[in-house]
């Protein structure tokens, strides 16, 4: 996620959201978030941002909302930082519920934890939505 206007007043908001897997061709930024202007607030609830190129987070103010959120280096800020996520790939994980118009973009893909994993029932439920993507 890139949020880079020069100049730009503006706030990014992500939750319950996985950021994983990005790249950056500059070796210098970061993969993951990057809000490299001081005029854009960023708030951050409930979500994974890890195993992205170079630094995982790239924030130039404190973040706004910082709630339940883990990555796997310590540039974001997050009570939980360092963390081996043990994502799975992109697939259907049961109760997934069909997109798009009438359902024929398939289920929403997410990607599983193991109960062994630091994630584990580690988001902040004062921040929860009453209803996932899935249903």
């Amino acid at each position: 996620m890139l949020c880079d206007a020069e100049g730009a007043a503006g706030s990014l908001s992500i939750r319950n959201s996985t950021v994983t897997g990005n790249t950056n061709t500059r070796e210098d930024e970061s993969g993951g978030v990057r809000a490299a202007s001081s005029s854009i607030k960023v708030s951050i609830a409930n979500s994974v941002i890890a195993e992205n190129s170079g630094a995982q987070c790239e924030i130039a103010l404190a973040l706004a909302v910082n709630a339940g959120n883990a990555s796997s280096d310590s540039s974001c800020g997050f009570a939980h930082e360092n963390v081996r996520a043990g994502l799975g790939g992109l697939s259907d994980n049961r109760g997934a519920v069909p997109i798009g118009p009438n359902g024929e973009m398939g289920n929403v893909l997410t990607m599983a934890i193991d109960t062994f994993s630091p994630l584990w029932d580690a988001g902040d439920f004062g921040v929860c939505e009453g209803m996932d993507g899935r249903g």
